[in-house]
């Protein structure tokens, strides 16, 4: 699984003329880390793929760690010659993994130059490039990139006047979870580039729960579990953060016709399980776009 797993297949147009700002550092170093850091799966577990995220959450951890303590130092030597700064990335990589120094030289030439593009804020779009990617964006209708809600193009005061007059105060605040955002698929605060590829059109609630996250596995997925049956429970359960994850280990794609939820046809969600005899937990509950939600008898509208 890659660290980011999402991506529109709609590129945005505006070209990147320098090269660190584009460069996918922070991503390269989770590669790396992810292939020094192997975690499998006891072989009693059944379904172990399922499980294959317990590796996944170990390498955002371990690149997480070096890149917040990384960022603090390039601030802390930002004075001093390249090698002071070099030899305290050589340590910080020491503390936390035993490696040959081939392999430690590897992370720190990656770790350094993402470090100095987050303290430098080198991944943020220019207010340009920001404009070209909402002009972009709306002109093609661009929903958001995860859960498939449309976007309103504006802030947060224009989508208060797409409300009728008499809408009630519990109809205005979820309005504007829907406006829209420009999400570095990659965290920028991690290392992402703002390179088109690593941009995408997200509404506000999706980029609240994603934040610094790299993905899924950073959050405990293990504990989303319910006995109940009842409908209501189970959009209560899995509602919020946790319908956002499943979203996101499905790739922002229905779990039975793997259509991006963005292009669907409707922007109905369903929630149905994959064993109809098993109870509602994470491992055993999938997202269905409008369309294919109508063909499950058991299948649950999470979202009208």
């Amino acid at each position: 699984m890659t660290p980011s797993g999402v991506a529109l297949t709609k590129t945005y147009l505006f070209g990147e003329e320098i090269e660190s700002k584009a460069a996918d550092w922070g991503e390269q170093l989770w590669l790396i880390l992810k292939q020094l850091l192997p975690v499998s799966p006891p072989i009693s577990l059944r379904a172990s793929d399922s499980y294959a995220y317990l590796g996944d959450r170990l390498t955002n951890f371990v690149h997480s760690r070096l890149i917040v303590r990384g960022v603090q130092l390039v601030g802390e030597f930002n004075d001093l010659p390249g090698e002071a700064l070099d030899q305290e990335l050589d340590n910080l990589v020491d503390d936390l993994l035993d490696l040959s120094a081939e392999e430690r030289a590897n992370i720190v030439w990656f770790l350094r130059r993402a470090c100095e593009r987050i303290r430098a804020g080198g991944a943020d779009p220019t207010k340009s490039q920001k404009k070209t990617i909402r002009r972009f964006a709306q002109a093609n209708s661009h929903r958001c990139y995860l859960c498939g809600h449309s976007l309103i193009f504006g802030n947060e005061a224009e989508a208060e006047e797409e409300l009728p007059d008499d809408a009630l105060p519990e109809q205005r605040a979820p309005q504007n979870y829907w406006t829209f955002e420009i999400e570095h698929v990659f965290p920028q605060r991690r290392g992402g580039s703002r390179h088109r590829s690593n941009l995408a059109a997200s509404c506000k609630s999706c980029n609240k729960f994603k934040d610094v996250l790299i993905s899924f596995a950073d959050l405990p997925v293990e504990t989303y579990v319910t006995p109940s049956i009842t409908p209501s429970r189970i959009t209560e359960t899995f509602g919020g953060v946790k319908k956002f994850a499943l979203l996101w280990r499905q790739r922002g794609c229905c779990a039975r016709c793997d259509v991006p939820f963005y292009e669907a046809a409707d922007e109905r969600l369903f929630i149905v399980r994959g064993d109809p005899k098993d109870a509602y937990h994470f491992f055993n509950v999938e997202i269905a776009c409008g369309p294919c939600g109508d063909e499950i008898e058991e299948g649950i509208l999470l979202r009208a």
